[in-house]
């Protein structure tokens, strides 16, 4: 049967330019991150400072202010009356809004300041660049990618002088706290042009402009994590920011960079120092056996980060069991099934081991446990992977090296490399996380970074989102507003491909959410589509219309599904993968009703979101037959692996 045409039959793809016959209802996404600053004393932290401010700069981040007012944006050293020393920039004005630059002179001793003039005030998201030509001291200021305004500093000005560290959200030690969210810092130690602005505002998934080097990126705080307090660098140069206060929010639309259009992982991590060590004057939680020295942050990391990864020697001359290096207590509960990984590289050494647990995880001599090799430019680094079962709480044990525990024997000799080890349940997210003196014990979100195919700590995308999908982490969806073209009566057809990842169980994603269009739970006179969280007993999903469901099964996880709800008035079908699975006669009430559609969201039930990936969602004012389900199902089935 052919596609009817008229003002309501509209498919939809929220994702790229609606491609059913009316054409226009490309959907909203709210798949943003930001840190929430509250005026008072919020802030992150960035104690190590990359040689940024030496000549020409750029830097830029997203902002919406809860009022006007005098607040810092970005500082790069103190800002008093006495001594200027560094970069500092910020908002100012008590009813217009400006922008303020401060410079350092020469001597350090005092500072020159440069008021811009911003374009529009303060109530929305915008994005601000700041960009300095070193040669003509020519400081230009860029809003939501336009050119704005410009001042030429003065010749006394010194934009050498190095900084005391880097603070997001007030003025180096303390003064002026912002109030209003940011997020998606980045800074270049080049003067990036005015098509490169408009590029990175363009296109919000961008990390680095047309023409710009990777190499010129020296601070990216992406600020997608959602949750934590720390504020990874996804730049390569270790600069993660410290959170102080600021609280995380979720569903930010555009021109913030959305998430759900980008690869990205969520993890936790239970180890501390998970890279090797804090500093390379003491142990904390890495211990050594006797013999030669385990020496952390000694050797570029899988990312390509300079002393970051450790260097273990072992001499074969020594005790089987008294030369190694270990990692004692990580706070595990007993029962509990743990997922351990990690990263080694062979330097002098012709065979390495890792023991967890009395269990060999990785042997270079037997090949046991290699997951693959890393990603592509680190193919000198190898993954482990072990899963086990905790017997005790507080007593997960790794060693590295050699051990000799009830039976297991493990030897080796050598120089050899160890980065970004991991332990984590089963159940939570599967990338690494990076971890300094505190452990991640909720899952956080890290995204693709510089090097494709890895995430920002250098490490493989463990699960790769879609390029042609809508990768929701939980508190996000896409929403395409009331009109007459998306009223629905009967009869109606929703389709959509689903992913949705095993074991995860949160209290905001029991109920998954496909498509909803509803004022009120189970569809109140609209209809919603659901389907459950593996960890439910009661069925796979639901078709809710009317305020009454039913329920229907057959659904998987960890792969595709194509889903597809027929209702007719008295007749209601389910196709999973181009098959009947599910019937009901029930004599629902579907009507119109004011309410957006929303895909991966529903603010009823308690407010649920879909945690996976969804694509092609369709919408249609009529009746698919059996015959166009399983056409639709094999059109695609093999672009989702089926």
């Amino acid at each position: 049967m052919a596609t009817t045409t008229t003002t309501t039959n509209k498919p939809l793809n929220p994702r790229a330019q609606d491609l059913s016959p009316k054409g226009y209802n490309r959907a909203a996404l709210y798949s943003g991150k930001a840190l929430d600053f509250d005026g008072v004393n919020d802030y992150v932290g960035i104690t190590s400072a990359t040689d940024l401010w030496t000549g020409d700069f750029s830097v830029s981040w997203y902002g919406n202010l809860d009022a006007v007012g005098n607040y810092f944006a970005f500082s790069s050293g103190a800002y008093d009356a006495i001594a200027q020393a560094g970069i500092n920039m910020w908002y100012s004005g008590a009813s217009a809004l400006n922008f303020s630059v401060h410079f350092p002179e020469t001597d350090g001793t005092g500072q020159q300041g440069y008021n811009l003039t911003l374009a529009e005030s303060y109530e929305y998201w915008h994005r601000i660049d700041l960009v300095f030509v070193s040669s003509s001291r020519l400081l230009s200021l860029y809003q939501n990618g336009i050119l704005v305004d410009t001042a030429t500093i003065a010749s006394n000005v010194d934009t050498a002088y190095m900084p005391n560290g880097w603070e997001f959200g007030r003025s180096y030690g303390g003064s002026f706290p912002l109030n209003g969210k940011l997020t998606n810092l980045k800074a270049f130690n080049t003067a990036l042009t005015a098509a490169q602005v408009a590029d990175l505002y363009l296109n919000p998934e961008k990390i680095v402009p047309d023409g710009v080097a990777d190499s010129a990126l020296k601070l990216w705080l992406p600020m997608m994590e959602g949750a934590g307090t720390t504020a990874y660098d996804g730049s390569g140069n270790g600069n993660d920011g410290t959170i102080n206060g600021a609280t995380w929010t979720a569903g930010i639309g555009a021109p913030v960079a959305q998430t759900a259009l980008v690869s990205w992982n969520k993890g936790v991590n239970l180890m501390k120092y998970s890279r090797g060590q804090a500093t390379a004057s003491t142990l904390e939680n890495w211990n050594e056996g006797v013999g030669n020295p385990f020496t952390p942050l000694s050797a570029t990391g899988i990312d390509g980060q300079a002393n970051a990864a450790a260097t273990y020697t072992r001499n074969p001359a020594n005790s089987i069991i008294a030369d190694y290096v270990y990692y004692r207590s990580v706070p595990v509960v007993n029962g509990t099934a743990y997922k351990v990984t990690g990263y080694l590289k062979l330097g002098t050494a012709t065979n390495a081991v890792v023991v967890i647990n009395d269990t060999i995880a990785w042997d270079t001599i037997a090949g046991a446990n290699f997951v693959a090799t890393a990603a592509a430019g680190y193919s000198d680094w190898k993954e482990f992977s072990i899963t086990f079962t905790a017997t005790a709480s507080n007593a997960a044990n790794i060693h590295i090296g050699t051990h000799q525990e009830t039976g297991v024997v493990a030897q080796a000799n050598g120089t050899f490399f160890i980065d970004a080890f991991a332990i984590r349940p089963v159940t939570a997210g599967d990338a690494y996380i990076k971890t300094n003196a505190t452990a991640q014990t909720s899952d956080v979100l890290v995204p693709e970074g510089l090097t494709a195919g890895a995430s920002i700590f250098g490490t493989d995308i463990i699960t790769p989102r879609n390029a042609f999908a809508l990768n929701l982490d939980g508190k996000s969806w896409a929403e395409v507003h009331d009109n007459a073209s998306v009223d629905l009566a009967y009869p109606a057809t929703l389709e959509i491909w689903t992913y949705q990842f095993g074991g995860q169980l949160s209290v905001n994603n029991v109920y998954m959410p496909l498509f909803d269009k509803a004022p009120t739970s189970n569809g109140g006179g609209g209809i919603t589509l659901r389907r459950y969280s593996q960890t439910q007993s009661s069925g796979n999903g639901y078709l809710g219309i009317g305020g009454s469901y039913f329920m229907f099964g057959s659904l998987t996880y960890n792969e595709w599904n194509h889903i597809v709800a027929v209702v007719e008035s008295g007749s209601q079908k389910i196709y999973v993968n181009g098959a009947l699975v599910s019937t009901t006669t029930n004599a629902y009430t579907l009507s119109v009703n004011s309410e957006p559609v929303r895909i991966g969201y529903a603010p009823s039930d308690g407010v649920q979101y879909f945690y996976g990936s969804l694509a092609n969602p369709r919408i249609y004012n009529r009746a698919l037959t059996a015959a166009e389900v399983l056409r639709n199902y094999n059109a695609d089935k093999a672009k989702f692996g089926l």
